[in-house]
């Protein structure tokens, strides 16, 4: 039994890990470059999109070029656990890092390449793979959505969830996924925070999926994508609302909503 809050069981906990880590003769290279997992991603309004990254193997450095997936940036600043700046991670150390161009989700894994070069070809080949398997796969709008559940084609509907903080995520995820009409359900494949980017787009063309943003807006070039591969993007700001809409879609009597439209930008 173990209690952060009553400082009950850490020891003995800390002491399994250290026999089990001895018994297994598990060991890092700090030599090495970086490689570890994505714990937590944000987006902060003036520092922009924030990873805490646990390094596993190798030595996460300040101006390292990291790759997540799709995403990628170069390291400009790293925290600690009380905030403080550092400029080297070693091994079993996890930071929270800023420079990346996008969020990353959870659990997702992450590691330094040599250079800006040898990211942008790495995430362009995994770009071109997932719109390989996209074009074998058909996106899903709303209508194609309703009348496959009216035609009992599907009996889920998948959603793909953004939300503007981590405290959000739980309560919209869990209000959505209580949604029941007869034998249809919510299904929720991914949720995590920040603006809907490319990447979620690419998701829900790969999985069939709505994207719904909740007090987050969408990227530019995501709305591109989205238009073009007919990916429907629904943000809120009122979690009632979202699921008065999600409960009509499922009932099959979903009303015609009214949305901003962008006619420009200004710089």
């Amino acid at each position: 039994e173990v209690s952060a809050l009553r400082a009950e069981g850490i020891e003995e906990l800390l002491e399994a890990i250290t026999l089990q880590a001895e018994d297994l003769d598990c060991r890092a290279n700090p030599d090495t470059r970086a490689a570890g997992t994505v714990i937590e991603s944000t987006v902060d309004r003036s520092r922009g999109p924030l990873a805490t990254l646990l390094v596993q193997n190798g030595t996460l450095r300040r101006g390292d070029v990291v790759v997540v997936g799709t995403i990628w940036g170069r390291v400009r600043a790293m925290f600690d656990e009380n905030g403080r700046q550092v400029e080297t991670a070693p091994p079993s150390t996890p930071v929270q890092v800023m420079g990346l161009s996008d969020v990353p989700a959870a659990g997702n894994i992450f590691r330094v390449v040599e250079s800006d070069r040898e990211a942008k070809e790495l995430v362009a080949d995994r770009v071109e793979a997932a719109q390989t398997a996209q074009r074998e796969r058909r996106a899903v709008t709303l209508e194609d959505l309703l009348g496959r559940l009216q035609a009992g084609e599907t009996e889920e509907l998948n959603i793909i969830v953004k939300t503007d903080a981590q405290g959000s995520i739980e309560p919209v995820v869990s209000s959505l996924e209580r949604i029941q009409s007869e034998e249809r359900r919510v299904r929720v494949l991914h949720a995590s925070t920040g603006n809907v980017g490319e990447s979620d787009v690419n998701l829900a063309v790969a999985s069939g999926a709505l994207i719904i943003g909740f007090n987050v807006g969408a990227d530019p070039a995501a709305r591109r994508v989205a238009e073009g591969e007919g990916v429907e993007i629904r943000t809120y700001d009122v979690i009632y609302h979202l699921i008065e809409d999600i409960e009509r879609m499922l009932a099959g009597m979903a009303e015609p909503t009214y949305e901003a439209v962008t006619i420009g930008h200004a710089e």
